[in-house]
């Protein structure tokens, strides 16, 4: 299945998380990286910053973050 839009696959967050086995998704819009990640199943972490869409109704993240280091209490 090839993915349309921008491909996130190989993000420095992604990356990381991928050599640690862990199967999680970091994104900064609402809509865009967290809705369709979470209908696929997979954990999400929203980074909460002054870029992309910050609330969608009835859309949510696993887990809410606006430091990078906070990361470290989503994959335990």
């Amino acid at each position: 299945m090839q993915r349309q839009g921008v491909d996130k696959g190989r993000s420095f967050e992604n990356l990381v998380f991928a050599g640690l086995g862990i199967e999680l998704f970091v994104g900064n819009d609402m809509y865009r990286d967290i809705y369709g990640t979470r209908k696929l199943g997979i954990k999400t972490v929203f980074f909460k910053s002054n870029q992309g869409l910050q609330e969608k109704d009835d859309v949510e993240s696993d887990f809410l973050i606006d430091d990078f280091l906070e990361l470290l209490h989503a994959i335990k």
